[in-house]
């Protein structure tokens, strides 16, 4: 018989949402696993199983953002589902994380069930999602913006699924122009306000990285 996988290492991090300390299981190896996806050039590498600064920035806004209660919120490529389980502990109904990579889903599980909230997994892809997904008040994502294709395909999920009253917070680590993220947001219909974290003040809170954070909010345009 072959022998079975063996089971990545993982770790347990924590994550501050509002008054809240999350529980967060991802994996422990993801430097070595981010080098070597460096060096052969592998897109495939495990990215998505880590908590990254930008995730951080946006469930400190959410924990600004005051109860969620009774709003249907889901999370864009969420991976272990950092953001969906802060806005279930804000008090979200209806919480859905989805990534299009299946691995993710039961990260998500077992987060959910760490910290006791509930929040479902869905395996998707943003530019062909389900024909019944719905309508959401609140749509997250942090780290989803890699290129101009990837940006066209957020901003276009936002604007089919995003509720006329609803709020939608993007967080970049400044690798999109603010300006390009305005201006096609326009197109789809969405109008955007940003506030930037410089990466002196990631650093200082303890959080590894090269670049600063902008958090973008979207909402619905003047018709």
């Amino acid at each position: 018989m072959p022998r079975s996988a063996k089971k990545p290492p993982t770790e347990i991090i924590e994550l501050r949402v509002g008054d809240r300390l999350l529980e967060i299981e991802q994996r422990s190896d993801i430097k070595s696993q981010v080098q070597a996806a460096l060096l052969s050039e592998n897109i495939d590498a495990p990215f998505w199983a880590v908590v990254w600064p930008s995730a951080y920035v946006t469930a400190f806004a959410l924990g600004n953002f005051g109860s969620l209660e009774g709003m249907r919120v889901l999370e864009l490529g969420g991976g272990v589902g950092a953001l969906a389980l802060a806005a279930a502990a804000q008090g979200a109904s209806e919480v859905i994380s989805t990534d299009y990579v299946a691995a993710a889903k039961p990260f998500v599980e077992r987060n959910a069930k760490r910290n006791g909230l509930d929040v479902q997994a869905l395996t998707m892809d943003w530019n062909d999602p389900p024909k019944d997904l719905g309508l959401f008040d609140g749509i997250v994502a942090a780290d989803v913006l890699y290129g101009d294709d990837m940006l066209r395909g957020v901003l276009r999920f936002i604007s089919k699924h995003l509720k006329p009253e609803g709020r939608a917070v993007i967080a970049d680590p400044d690798r999109v122009m603010e300006g390009g993220i305005g201006g096609a947001a326009m197109l789809h219909g969405l109008k955007v306000t940003s506030t930037s974290v410089p990466v002196e003040i990631l650093q200082a809170t303890g959080l590894a990285s090269f670049r600063g954070v902008t958090l973008y909010e979207l909402v619905r345009g003047r018709r």
